[in-house]
């Protein structure tokens, strides 16, 4: 058998080796041996230094993202919410136009907390527990869409979906998308979600 020593510059350090039953292995073969294995590592690294620097690259531009629409779609539906509550105060309280003006109000609330949980995810901020998040956003929907659009959206599961942070997040996603097609693009007055 040969053997050489295998050490990445941070990392993993140990030895391979190479065996056969049926010829003996020079000198020769053990020097190149060894450089194979040294470029190896030396490829490892790089691979891994790549590898954390575009980690870092799209947690940067996720941050940024976050950022720019906190910065601008939040801040602009806050200013939404705040003149929806000033005409709502304005208006006599038992009134149609009161209540379609809170209707529109809880409208803009609830858009505003799904923002801030959108930029929390953006920002790698973990839940701690994504499957029963992911539920209990669906069934959030769930009721918008009954109360705002007199859409009846069922809910089926057969057991409550064991995901990571980061798929429960696209799959609202998903499901979202989906429901908002389902009210712009069709009279439908039914709709299922089956997880």
């Amino acid at each position: 058998f040969a053997t050489v020593p295998y050490k990445q510059s941070e990392g993993i350090a140990g030895r391979l080796y190479l065996a056969s039953s049926t010829r003996r292995f020079s000198e020769q073969e053990t020097e190149f041996l060894a450089q194979v294995v040294a470029q190896m590592a030396t490829s490892v690294n790089s691979v891994m230094l790549l590898d954390e620097l575009a980690h870092d690259a799209a947690q940067q531009e996720r941050s940024k993202i976050s950022r720019d629409i906190h910065d601008t779609t939040v801040q602009s539906y806050i200013g939404l919410k705040l003149g929806l509550e000033a005409l709502y105060r304005d208006i006599a309280p038992g009134s149609q136009g009161a209540a379609r003006i809170k209707e529109l109000l809880d409208m803009a609330t609830l858009t505003v907390d799904d923002l801030r949980g959108y930029i929390d995810r953006l920002r790698g901020r973990p839940t701690a527990r994504p499957e029963t998040q992911l539920v209990e956003q669906l069934k959030e929907q769930q009721r918008r869409y009954r109360e705002y659009h007199g859409i009846d959206v069922k809910l089926q599961s057969a057991a409550v979906p064991r995901v990571d942070d980061r798929l429960a997040g696209e799959a609202y996603q998903v499901v979202c998308e989906a429901l908002s097609n389902v009210f712009r693009h069709t009279a439908a007055k039914q709709a299922f979600v089956d997880l």
